[in-house]
C-alpha cells in the first residue's frame, strides 16, 4: 500500500522477512517447565564487565507480552501460524503464575526482569511494564477467552495499585528492596525490607 516501497519490493519479500523474525523471536522464549521465566522470552542482552560471558541476559514479562501483542499475534492473524498463538498463550500462563495463586492475590506487582546472571527477580518494577498489555489485549481479542482477560487484569491492577499516584500519573519504579531479590547495581537508600517510590 506504500508506493514507493511497493514498487521496490514484493510481497513476498515482506512476508518472508516477516516470517525470518517470527521465527527468530519465537527460538527466545523459556520452554523449560521448571524455569522461572517459563513462557517468557530473551528480550535482552545487556554489555556487563562483571559477568564472564560479557553480557547479563533478561527475560521481561512486560517485553514478552508487548512481543506477543505487536508480533506474535498480528503474524498469526496474518498466516494462521498456530506456532505463535500457542506461544502468546504460553507466555501468558507464565504470567499468570508470576503474578502468584489467584487464591492468594491481593494487587500483586508483575515482576519486571529476570536475570540470568544472578538467577533472581529484578528488585524493582517499572512504569514502562503498562505496555505488556498490548499482549493482553491481542491475545483476547483473538480467543475470547476470559482467562486471558482476567490475567491482563490482574496485571494492571497490580501496576495501578503500586505505581499509581492520587494525580493519574505514575511513579517511574516501585522498589521492592527486599533480600529475595536482586538489586543489578540499582539500591536505595533505604533498609533492607523497606519498600517504595522512585
Amino acid at each position: 500500500k506504500i508506493r514507493d516501497l511497493s514498487d521496490t519490493y514484493s510481497s513476498e519479500t515482506f512476508m518472508t522477512a516477516a516470517r525470518q523474525v517470527a521465527e527468530a523471536s519465537l527460538r527466545f522464549q523459556q520452554t523449560n517447565e521448571n524455569h522461572p521465566a517459563h513462557g517468557l522470552v530473551m528480550c535482552r542482552y545487556d554489555p556487563r564487565t562483571d559477568s564472564p560471558q560479557g553480557a547479563e541476559g533478561f527475560y521481561s514479562p512486560a517485553d514478552s507480552w508487548f512481543l506477543a501483542g505487536w508480533g506474535w499475534v498480528p503474524y498469526y492473524n496474518q498466516t494462521g501460524d498456530k506456532r505463535f498463538l500457542d506461544a502468546t498463550i504460553l507466555t501468558t500462563r507464565g504470567i499468570d503464575r508470576i503474578l502468584g495463586p489467584e487464591a492468594d492475590r491481593e494487587p500483586q506487582l508483575i515482576e519486571q526482569d529476570y536475570l540470568m546472571k544472578a538467577g533472581m527477580w529484578k528488585n524493582w518494577t517499572m512504569d514502562e511494564s503498562g505496555f505488556g498489555m498490548k499482549g493482553a489485549e491481542e491475545l483476547y481479542e483473538v480467543t475470547k477467552d476470559p482467562y486471558h482477560r482476567d490475567v491482563g487484569k490482574e496485571y494492571i491492577t497490580g501496576l495501578l495499585e503500586y505505581l499509581e499516584r492520587p494525580d493519574g500519573l505514575w511513579d517511574r519504579t516501585w522498589h521492592r528492596n527486599d533480600s529475595l531479590h536482586h538489586d543489578n547495581g540499582w539500591p536505595v537508600a533505604a533498609p533492607r525490607g523497606t519498600p517504595g517510590a522512585v
